[in-house]
């Protein structure tokens, strides 16, 4: 009788569990959503990675830092030794990487955190004060596995 009770509680623990949405997914699972690239931190300490939007600048410009400092949400932080697996959509912006055409190169910088936690944005833009700036062509990217690595 204890073994039949034990296995009712496992098994709606894991009905339960399979329920649950994992934080993972930005939104339901689609069709339209498909894997690009990943970002992976191969260093020893945090970083906060940013890949700004072409906005209506002309596509020699695209992938400069905005004037203002970036919201939370379009920052990605990623502890050390950690990836981050980024995706495009084909019903609406869900990354950065959309806003650009396919013969841009896209940029992606690279923060400590505490430099944009105590830094003004003006300061941290006039002085360059990124860990690593990447400006990839989407055939350097095919050519990387997919993989944008920061290692240092």
């Amino acid at each position: 009788m204890k073994h039949i009770i034990n296995s009712a509680i496992i098994l709606m623990s894991l009905m339960a569990v399979s329920c649950i949405k994992h934080p993972d997914y930005v939104s339901e699972p689609s069709q339209n959503r498909q894997y690009v690239l990943t970002l992976a931190n191969d260093s020893p300490f945090n970083t906060v990675w940013y890949i700004p939007e072409h906005g209506d600048k002309g596509c020699e410009r695209a992938g400069e830092l905005p004037d203002k400092k970036p919201a939370e949400s379009s920052l990605i932080s990623l502890d050390p030794k950690t990836s981050f697996d980024v995706y495009v959509t084909n019903d609406g912006i869900e990354s950065a990487l959309e806003t650009y055409h396919p013969q841009d190169e896209v940029v992606i910088y690279i923060f400590d955190p505490e430099v944009l936690s105590m830094e003004e944005w003006d300061s941290v833009k006039a002085g360059e004060k990124w860990l690593d700036k990447f400006s990839l062509t989407v055939e350097e990217v095919v050519e990387s596995n997919k993989i944008v690595k920061f290692k240092k």
